[in-house]
């Protein structure tokens, strides 16, 4: 996940100004399927398209939905930008929504130790842990961690409107 989020926080900050527009917006979802080091793609799942049946009965339980009821056992991302300051803020969580930095996202996810020479007899983990490493600078370079307050607010946020009039846009049913 290190590297998809420096790849689409870089695509971001590269088109920041742009990012608001609908043909940007599936473009940006789609940098952030592709694992441009490991050359995999993951691709995205719109878990709207899960929650629209239920949507018009239930608008209250859409954010509880989206954040917190995704099964995940790999952590989340969250990247918000500020489309007039050009700041991008990030955060990477464990699957109780616990703020981690991107160095201990990776402690987390593979190993305290996953940054040491010793941690994997492959030869090729030292090449990965390498770039992992270089990642982890862009995304600081590029970005600024959350705070847990930020994070609050962005899982609290109420979507219900943005995400009617893109139903409306899409011609998706609620």
């Amino acid at each position: 996940m290190i590297s998809r989020a420096r790849y689409g926080i870089e695509y971001i900050k590269r088109n920041i100004e742009y990012s608001f527009r609908d043909d940007l917006i599936e473009k940006i979802s789609r940098t952030f399927d592709v694992n441009y080091d490991m050359k995999d793609i993951q691709l995205s799942y719109n878990i709207l398209e899960d929650f629209k049946d239920s949507y018009f009965y239930n608008k209250d339980d859409m954010n509880q939905h989206m954040f917190l009821e995704q099964e995940n056992n790999d952590g989340k991302l969250f990247v918000d930008c500020d489309q007039s300051s050009g700041e991008i803020k990030y955060c990477f969580t464990d699957s109780e929504l616990n703020i981690l930095n991107p160095h201990e996202y990776m402690q987390w996810n593979i190993g305290i130790r996953w940054d040491k020479k010793d941690f994997n007899s492959d030869p090729e983990w030292n090449k990965i842990s390498s770039i992992c490493k270089k990642n982890i600078k862009s995304i600081n370079d590029n970005a600024t961690l959350m705070s847990d307050i930020e994070l609050k607010h962005f899982i609290t946020d109420s979507y219900s409107k943005q995400i009617n009039e893109v139903c409306v846009e899409k011609n998706i049913k609620i």
